[in-house]
């Protein structure tokens, strides 16, 4: 009996030791997984963090973690993540990544900044807290310096530290090995250029300077695109640095590799980033909350809606010989200062096919032959301006009479170039907005294969939300002026003979308030317009435009 008492006994306790034994392999098996890959850290610590949210794993948590380990591992120096809110790039980058990094690695000093303190702080804490939790110092046991232990910096005893900070902030005497820019702009502030330019400024002229190591030092941004002007697009415009772009919904095929495993995933168009998450459902409610340019910044990760903003891609057509104009402007747009931060100068040069009733061998509208732009001192800009004129001659020449403009008018009228100045009218949407009648109707077409086609395009179809517009504004000064009517001869006298009435010099033939009343009339004629086609007065007349200009209703019958 006692016997097979103590075989029973022999037998549990071996059972017992084995089970602890297994236990403790599989620890140790999950330890190291961990340690090797950030993906199966970020899922062991999960639950430090969201204990009461499960982990829903996607394929670009994957691509998030392999980007942050060839950081980590020095093959990557300069990363940009573009994600949609709530899909774990904060928790991923800003909290889990520097605590893994310190299972390899405790000396590394970080230094991490969001757009406010208190969200900074707050990751901070998170960080402590996943850092002393008991799951990971059974695993690595790293002790915070006492002396060195509070809620927005803190150090372990092989002196690596992480400092929290931000904008609003002070990172002076204080640095890293790693920099992290975890969403500095406020997306509720990012229509203000100056928010936007503040958030540049403290990137460029604080948080930037402050890597331990110029050379091996290590910089990562993630953000939602709040602007085309934003921090990803100023660090873009630089070079250098490799983007991780993952928008919630995808509008072409995409290929994304992964550095560590070379894996590639590949999204067709259509493809949702997060379908168990964020569903379509959920997409076209976060559209109409958000409208149109807000998600194909915060969502999409294109400040540029898809076919364009104001003016739309399809509305540009292509041309291959530039036909015989009727009339044809240079229409320029300077900057005030010529440095890499300021705005280009910008020309186009615009020719305008008139409609006629024998037909013509180019249909009738607006085409873009030529488009420049740049950054030059005003000396480069006056040789400019001068060259452009004797390549195309233009029948006239705008330029905006405002105070950018107004160096380049005043050397330019001392020259017979056919020099116009040109007073802005309303705001600058505004202003654009009046001309996409033109463009809509497919009447403006643009020269194939032009070298500074794509540019152009590109800054058409990101109005309002490009960084730049001085194509758009060179662009609307030009076919608002070619879309006006020309003022007839006869006028011209009237205001003639006006002026000789008012100054007591006015021909026998007409008393001087009779030609200021004939001269009124016919300037309401010139207001109401004319018809492109018969020519006649549309003065209290219904009319229509076409896109091309003002048709009266028997003509716009004749040509529908």
């Amino acid at each position: 009996m006692r016997q097979a008492k103590r075989k029973r006994l022999a037998q549990d306790e071996t059972v017992l030791l084995g089970t602890n034994a297994l236990k403790f392999n599989l620890a140790l098996l999950d330890q190291s997984l961990a340690r090797d890959s950030l993906a199966e850290f970020v899922r062991q610590a999960w639950h430090i963090i969201e204990p009461t949210t499960p982990l829903l794993w996607n394929w670009h948590l994957d691509a998030i973690c392999e980007h942050l380990e060839a950081v980590a591992n020095t093959d990557i120096f300069r990363l940009i993540v573009n994600l949609p809110p709530r899909s774990g790039k904060s928790l991923v980058t800003s909290i889990l990544w520097p605590a893994w990094v310190w299972t390899k690695q405790a000396s590394t000093r970080w230094l991490c900044a969001s757009y406010s303190a208190s969200l900074a702080v707050k990751f901070s804490i998170d960080r402590r807290t996943v850092i002393t939790s008991q799951w990971y110092q059974e695993r690595w046991p790293i002790l915070l310096a006492g002396d060195q232990n509070q809620k927005q910096e803190f150090m372990n005893d092989t002196r690596g530290h992480m400092i929290a900070t931000s904008p609003s902030g002070t990172a002076t005497g204080k640095g890293g090995e790693i920099i992290v820019a975890d969403d500095l702009q406020n997306p509720e502030m990012a229509e203000s250029e100056a928010e936007r330019r503040n958030v540049i400024r403290f990137f460029d002229e604080t948080l930037s300077t402050r890597l331990d190591d110029k050379r091996r030092g290590r910089i990562v941004v993630i953000q939602q695109r709040t602007h085309q002007a934003d921090l990803t697009g100023h660090l873009l415009e630089q070079g250098g640095w490799t983007l991780l772009c993952l928008p919630a919904e995808f509008e072409r095929r995409t290929v994304i590799s992964l550095p560590r495993t070379g894996r590639s995933i590949v999204k067709q168009e259509g493809d949702l980033l997060w379908p168990d998450r964020e569903g379509r459902a959920e997409l076209t409610a976060a559209k109409h909350r958000l409208g149109s340019f807000g998600y194909a910044s915060q969502y999409l990760q294109n400040p540029i809606a898809r076919g364009g903003n104001l003016f739309r891609e399809k509305w540009f057509g292509t041309y291959r010989e530039i036909p015989k104009f009727d009339a044809l402007v240079q229409s320029w747009d300077c900057a005030f200062k010529s440095g890499q931060a300021n705005d280009y100068s910008a020309c186009v040069t615009i020719g305008r096919v008139d409609w006629s009733a024998g037909g013509s061998a180019s249909a009738p509208g607006y085409y873009l032959v030529h488009a420049w732009r740049g950054r030059v001192e005003f000396a480069e800009l006056k040789r400019r301006a001068l060259a452009l004129y004797e390549q195309w001659h233009p029948t006239e020449v705008l330029i905006e009479d405002a105070a950018s403009g107004q160096s380049l008018l005043q050397e330019l009228l001392t020259t017979l170039l056919p020099i116009s100045g040109v007073k802005p009218d309303g705001d600058k949407f505004a202003r654009a907005a009046s001309i996409t009648p033109a463009m809509e109707g497919g009447h403006f077409w643009l020269l194939e294969g032009a070298s500074w086609s794509d540019d152009y395009l590109a800054e058409m179809t990101a109005f309002p939300g490009a960084a730049h517009d001085d194509f758009v504004d060179a662009t609307v000064q030009a076919l608002t002026f070619l879309r006006q009517p020309p003022e007839p001869g006869i006028i011209g006298f009237y205001r003639n003979q006006v002026i000789a009435a008012s100054t007591g010099t006015a021909d026998a033939f007409a008393e001087g308030q009779e030609l200021v009343d004939i001269y009124e009339n016919t300037c309401f004629q010139i207001e109401a317009g004319y018809c492109r086609i018969c020519h006649t007065s549309l003065f209290q007349k219904a009319s229509v435009d076409d896109g091309l200009g003002q048709l009266c209703i028997p003509c716009s019958k004749r040509t529908a």
